[in-house]
């Protein structure tokens, strides 16, 4: 539950207003679009209830450590279990996925190519699992900030 109006109001016109305004451009102008732009402005949506919450943090003047203090951001109790299941959620999904593929090369129902050499295969699988992952963290946290940044009393 969100205790002040103002906090909700500031929430939903910064974060609803910069996702307009970065979905605006692409329809902007008579030419078309190429779908890199179109990609780039769907990242930044997601970019915008996180910067809606930091915003109203500003506007609230409250500092970073009450933030995340707040919010749950902290380590809890057991720091070193915390990061083994963060390490877990980020990379477990793409070591499955590039597991199950290598199961299906090895019973031949797909083939790998490595005409680029086996460093820079290794190399794009490395870039595939980590890349993705945490290029998308930042885009995303905005949401579970919000949820329990509204949570929590002034």
């Amino acid at each position: 539950m969100i205790l002040r109006r103002n906090d909700f109001v500031v929430f939903l016109v910064v974060a609803f207003g910069l996702s307009w305004l970065f979905a605006l451009w692409p329809w902007i102008g008579d030419k078309k679009v190429p779908s890199v732009f179109v990609s780039s402005a769907a990242v930044w949506m997601m970019l915008t209830p996180t910067l809606a919450v930091l915003a109203l943090w500003w506007y609230r003047r409250r500092s970073m450590p009450e933030l995340v203090a707040e919010t749950g951001l902290m380590l809890g109790s057991r720091p070193r279990r915390t990061v083994w299941l963060i390490v877990a959620a980020w990379f477990g999904p793409a070591v499955f996925v590039w597991s199950a593929f290598g199961v299906s090369v090895l019973l031949g129902v797909n083939e790998f190519d490595f005409s680029l050499g086996v460093d820079w295969t290794v190399l794009i699988i490395l870039e595939a699992l980590v890349g993705s992952t945490l290029a998308a963290l930042p885009l995303a946290l905005g949401e579970e900030l919000a949820g329990a940044a509204g949570c929590n009393h002034s």
